[in-house]
Order: C-alpha cells, then sequence, then structure tokens
C-alpha cells in the first residue's frame, strides 16, 4: 500500500517544516511496525498450526495402530 506523496506547504516556517517531517516519519515507522507485527503473528500462527496438526496425526495413528 504506497503512501500517498504530501508537500510541505511553501507558508510552514522552519519549525513547522521540521515537526511535520518528524511526524510524516513516524507515521512511516509506525506502519513498517505494523506489517511487521502481522507478518511475524502470521508466521507464528502458522507454524504452531502446522505443529498441532502433526501431533493431531501422530495421536490419530497411535489410536488406530494396533499394537501400538
Amino acid at each position: 500500500m504506497p503512501l500517498e506523496e504530501r508537500k510541505i506547504p511553501d507558508d510552514f516556517s522552519e519549525r513547522q517544516r521540521r515537526e511535520f517531517l518528524e511526524i510524516a516519519n513516524r507515521a512511516k515507522v509506525e506502519l513498517n511496525a505494523t506489517f511487521s507485527f502481522v507478518a511475524i503473528g502470521l508466521q507464528l500462527y502458522l507454524e504452531t498450526h502446522k505443529l498441532a496438526g502433526g501431533a493431531h496425526q501422530d495421536a490419530a495413528s497411535a489410536l488406530q495402530s494396533p499394537g501400538a
């Protein structure tokens, strides 16, 4: 999701420009952190699901095996 390019208004003072850029940079960092958080959570979910599925299959096959 590309961010919309925003121009700094010409009538901003130097302090306003600096604060504008700080806020814009913080918004970019927070967006990247959110994507990272979601990606790590998804990886954890998939890995847990995969491990739980393997444990479930092992238990099911142990119950079905007659000499186990």
